[in-house]
C-alpha cells in the first residue's frame, strides 16, 4: 500500500487509516510520502500499523517532515520489538537531525532482522547525524544492503567513519554512495579502511568526482586476496589513463569481479592498453562498459587485442566514444577471433558513417 499527497481533515482520519492497515493480513509494503507529522498523533498512528500488521516487512518513507520531536520515535518504536518483521527500511529525502539519528542508532543495534537500509537523498542537517549512524554499521550489524545515494550536503564529513565501520562488518554486501561530491582526502581514507572488509560484493561510487589519486587506494583494495567484490560502478567520474592503469593492473588476476562500469570518464589510448593486457589474463570479468569516454582510433585498435585470448567477456559497451570507421576496421580483425563476446555496442561514435558500413567489418 502506498499513499502520497493525501489531505486528512482531522488526525482521526489518519489514525483510522493506519488502524485499517494493521488489519490487512497480506500487506507487505507500507509507503508514506509528502507528509508533515506536526504532532505525536501521526507517529503513534503509524506505530499501530507497524505493530499489528502480520505480514508487513517493508517501510518506505519519503519527503516526511517530523515536526513533532516525539513523532519519529513513536513511529519506529515497534521496530525495536523482538517480534518486529520490518526487514527493509527506506527513508528517502527526509531531514536527519541528531534526534532521529540517535533513534536510528538504537534501532540498528536492537533490530536483528533488518537487512536493507536506504537513506538516499536525506539531508544531514548538522553533518553529524550520519557519523553517529555509521558507527552502528560495524561488527554486529545485520544490514546487507546500504544506499546513501545523493546524501545532502555530501558525505565528506562522514564517509571516513563509514569506512572504519565497514572494515569490521561481516554482513554488508551492497553499498551505494553514488551522486555525491566527495573530496580526495576523505575518499582515500574510506578505501584504505574497507581493505579489511571481506563481505562486500557490489559498490556503486558513480558520480562522486572520484579522481586518479583515489584510484591508488581502490587498486590496493582490489588487490586484496580475500576480496569478494563482484560488481564495481565508477562511472561518471574523473578517472584518466593513470587511474585506469592502476585499477586494471590490480585486477588482472582477480577471480571474483564480473561487472565493471567506467562510463563517462576520461579513458584514452594508454588506458586502453592497460585494459587489454588485463583482459588477456583475467577470466572472471563478463561485462565491461566504457561508454562516453575518449577512445579514439588508436585506443580502439589497442583495446581489441585482448579478444584473441579472452573467452569470458560477453558484454562490451564502447558507444559514444571518438573512433571512426578506420579504427573500428582494425578492431574488427580481432573481433573475428573472439570466442566469448556476445553483445557489442558501438553506437554514436565520431564519424561512424552508418550501420551498413560497419556490417562488412563485423
Amino acid at each position: 500500500m502506498s499513499f502520497s499527497l493525501l489531505k486528512f481533515e482531522t488526525k482521526t482520519n489518519f489514525k483510522e487509516l493506519c488502524t485499517a492497515v494493521g488489519m490487512l493480513t497480506k500487506l507487505m509494503v507500507f509507503s508514506v510520502s509528502y507528509m508533515t507529522f506536526e504532532n505525536e498523533t501521526y507517529g503513534k498512528a503509524m506505530a499501530i500499523a507497524l505493530d499489528r500488521s502480520p505480514q508487513l516487512t517493508e517501510l518506505h518513507l519519503s519527503f516526511i517532515v517530523f515536526d513533532h520531536p516525539k513523532s519519529f520515535f513513536d513511529m519506529v518504536a515497534p521496530m525495536l520489538s523482538p517480534k518486529c518483521r520490518i526487514n527493509k527500511f527506506i527513508m528517502r529525502s527526509c531531514v536527519l537531525t541528531p534526534l532521529e539519528s540517535k533513534v536510528l542508532c538504537y534501532i540498528l543495534m536492537k533490530n536483528k532482522v533488518m537487512h536493507t537500509v536506504d537513506f538516499s537523498e536525506c539531508i544531514d542537517r548538522d553533518q553529524n547525524a550520519l557519523v553517529l549512524i555509521f558507527d552502528k554499521f560495524g561488527h554486529g550489524s545485520n544490514v546487507r544492503y546500504l544506499s546513501l545515494e545523493g546524501i545532502m550536503p555530501d558525505l565528506n564529513f562522514s564517509i571516513a567513519k563509514l569506512g572504519t565501520a565497514l572494515a569490521e562488518n561481516t554482513k554488508i554486501e551492497t553499498l551505494n554512495i553514488s551522486n555525491s561530491k566527495i573530496k580526495t582526502a576523505p575518499f582515500t581514507s574510506f578505501f584504505m579502511a574497507i581493505k579489511n572488509n571481506k563481505s562486500l560484493k557490489k559498490i556503486n561510487a558513480s558520480k562522486t568526482e572520484l579522481s586518479d589519486k583515489v584510484c591508488e587506494k581502490i587498486a590496493e583494495f582490489l588487490s586484496m586476496e580475500e576480496l569478494r567484490l563482484q560488481e564495481l560502478d565508477l562511472s561518471r567520474n574523473l578517472i584518466t589513463d593513470v587511474g585506469f592503469k592502476l585499477i586494471f593492473a590490480a585486477i588482472h588476476k582477480n577471480k571474483t569481479i564480473e561487472h565493471l562500469n567506467f562510463d563517462q570518464n576520461h579513458l584514452k589510448s594508454s588506458g586502453c592498453e592497460a585494459i587489454s593486457l588485463c583482459l588477456e589474463e583475467n577470466q572472471s570479468i563478463v561485462e565491461l562498459s566504457l561508454s562516453g569516454n575518449k577512445i579514439n582510433n588508436e585506443g580502439i585498435a589497442i583495446l581489441g587485442q585482448f579478444l584473441k585470448k579472452n573467452e569470458t567477456l560477453f558484454f562490451l559497451d564502447i558507444s559514444k566514444n571518438m573512433f571512426t570507421d578506420f579504427g573500428f576496421s582494425i578492431f574488427s580483425t580481432y573481433l573475428g577471433e573472439s570466442k566469448g563476446l556476445i553483445y557489442l555496442d558501438i553506437q554514436k561514435n565520431k564519424d561512424i558513417s552508418d550501420d551498413q558500413s560497419l556490417i562488412p567489418f563485423a
